[in-house]
């Protein structure tokens, strides 16, 4: 990606006044950027996304009517919230989200099948969803989830619908959230996460119920079965993150789930 860079750099200073090869060193910079994100090199990421910001600004000044170059600084807007979150900083990767949200929102007000658009959107709206749970403003993150949920452009709806779960069971609505999971675990092919995820949703129910202990102890046996049917899937990519996920701590002194764990123990990871 670097060398992508370096070349589209060199062709816009040989034509400085092209919008089609700034639009693309823009990109560039972007995808750097975000390569960069996960390889956890922040300074130069952020760098890199500061960059693409600058670059397509400049051309929305001088084109501001080319709706294409507006749409991909919200891209851009999002990456850096992206970023941001990765860099554990919710609050001020959710004032990006709110930038990339509020950008393409206006745009879908007057161009509502913009695909493009559309597709930002549907990744922003549960971004700024997760962001928000992280500060604990759950009712503001189920307004994104579902929000997100009327996009057809979204990517992993079923990992949506467990966060939209997730999420209802942290406001204690208890039967939306059952609801919800048990709707998606009907579901065919799901993976081991996804069903990590399902049982996250049971064991948060089952926290939240202590005035409740016979519906708590059923919320919590469905958790440990969930985790059961996960690890059957892939025990070895799941077993160090379930032993640290906090949703899952009501569970741990269980004897189905320790019973689950000595029987998964002695198996390779």
């Amino acid at each position: 990606m670097t060398k992508a860079v370096e070349l589209q750099t060199r062709l816009v200073a040989d034509d400085p006044t092209s919008p089609r090869l700034r639009d693309y060193l823009a990109t560039s910079y972007g995808a750097m950027g975000e390569n960069l994100t996960l390889l956890g090199r922040y300074d130069e990421a952020t760098a890199s996304i500061e960059r693409g910001i600058q670059i397509r600004e400049k051309l929305i000044q001088e084109s501001p009517a080319v709706l294409e170059h507006v749409v991909n600084l919200a891209g851009l807007f999002g990456s850096m919230g992206a970023l941001k979150f990765e860099q554990h900083q919710p609050e001020t990767a959710i004032q990006w989200f709110d930038k990339a949200i509020d950008t393409l929102s206006a745009i879908l007000a007057t161009e509502p099948r913009l695909a493009l658009a559309r597709r930002y959107a549907a990744l922003d709206y549960p971004n700024r969803a997760t962001a928000l749970s992280e500060l604990g403003r759950h009712a503001e993150a189920l307004k994104d989830i579902d929000q997100a949920l009327t996009f057809d452009e979204l990517e992993n709806r079923v990992g949506i619908r467990l966060q939209r779960a997730m999420t209802n069971a942290q406001l204690h609505k208890h039967d939306d959230a059952v609801a919800e999971a048990e709707a998606v675990v009907a579901l065919p092919e799901l993976s081991a996460q996804q069903l990590q995820d399902a049982a996250d949703v049971y064991a948060i129910c089952a926290a939240n119920l202590p005035h409740d202990p016979p519906l708590s102890e059923r919320y919590a046996a469905r958790a440990v079965a969930l985790l059961g049917k996960a690890f059957e899937k892939d025990y070895r990519g799941l077993a160090d993150g379930v032993g640290k996920d906090k949703n899952l701590d009501i569970l741990r002194t269980r004897d189905d789930y320790q019973k689950l764990w000595q029987v998964w123990a002695g198996k390779p990871k």
